[in-house]
């Protein structure tokens, strides 16, 4: 059973496979942390099975879906970043293509799964592009993606995109509150909050360790933007916290970032007066920036670079505080 937030996004899948319905080409997307591998993993299994359960799933039985777990079914083809690179290349993808336009050994289908496929490089990307335009029969190919908009437009426009949504803030909330019992409802709200409320890293964040060292970080950053050189002191002690900046510049840049729904300790509700200041201009600048962020990661370019870009356009704050 799927988490309570995925799993109406799981039972649309699941109901377009059983009657045919499923587009060839998948680009399931959503924040890190929310959980596509679970709906991925669920698809696939139910894709490759021999058997599929009244509810479409997978049975878990049969030879098919003994063969998956075992990992070594010949009709599964995974693509992901190698240990070594930092990019899906071209070779792998043609390697991968040929063999979905082979018959199916023992599935239903060739079942082909990318994960991060906004790190292919260009040509790889391209590569993938005519398997995308001429789809072979009984093939599945399926892109998880926690940047939708880092795809190459050709790509997105030759597959059906598939959002999942962060869940309601009670449901997150409840959902960690069972898995952290001990934790006050302030510091899991903040551990949402640092995790653009994606229940999954939010979780990560609640850990001990993790818990103690945001709150130091909220606390270094809401001073640093207030002081002439605080920015670059702060940058150069948190250069390797460019995702924890991310988080806290989205949800400040969202329609209704503090919700009063959402309870924070003091260490980090300082922090909203910093969005009663931010002016219309310095929002649309310091979102381009974001943007511009997020489409360049894994690209090479210096992270704390791009974070300063970020931050240089908050700088409006400083001369209203």
């Amino acid at each position: 059973m799927l988490e309570p937030w995925l799993f109406g996004t799981e039972r649309k899948l699941l109901d377009l496979l059983g009657s045919g319905r499923l587009p060839h080409a998948l680009i399931l997307s959503g924040t890190q942390g929310i959980g596509l591998q679970q709906i991925s993993q669920s698809l696939i299994a139910a894709a490759l099975c021999q058997n599929p359960a009244s509810d479409g799933s997978a049975c878990g039985e049969c030879k098919s879906c003994r063969l998956r777990v075992l990992g070594n079914h010949e009709d599964y083809h995974e693509l992901s970043v190698p240990d070594e690179r930092a990019s899906i290349g071209v070779e792998q993808v043609r390697q991968l293509c040929p063999r979905l336009y082979t018959t199916p050994q023992r599935a239903p289908r060739q079942v082909a799964y990318i994960r991060a496929p906004e790190l292919m490089t260009p040509a790889a990307s391209n590569a993938l592009l005519k398997t995308l335009e001429e789809p072979p029969v009984r093939t599945l190919l399926l892109l998880e993606t926690h940047a939708l908009r880092s795809l190459l437009p050709t790509i997105r426009s030759r597959a059906v995109a598939v959002e999942v949504a962060v869940p309601e803030l009670s449901i997150a909330r409840s959902w960690l509150q069972q898995r952290f019992p001990a934790v006050s409802a302030g510091e899991i709200d903040l551990a949402l909050l640092l995790s653009g409320d994606a229940p999954f890293a939010a979780a990560g964040n609640l850990e001990p360790s993790n818990r103690a060292l945001h709150a130091e970080r909220i606390a270094r950053l809401h001073s640093a933007l207030f002081e002439p050189t605080g920015v670059l002191r702060w940058l150069r002690s948190e250069r390797a916290q460019v995702s924890l900046v991310r988080a806290l510049l989205i949800r400040l840049l969202a329609p209704d970032p503090w919700s009063t729904q959402r309870q924070l300790p003091v260490h980090a509700a300082a922090i909203v007066g910093l969005t009663q200041q931010l002016n219309s201009s310095s929002l649309y600048r310091a979102n381009a920036a974001l943007w511009r962020a997020q489409a360049q990661s894994g690209s090479g370019l210096r992270e704390d670079l791009q974070l300063m870009q970020i931050m240089s356009s908050l700088r409006p704050i400083q001369s209203s505080a």
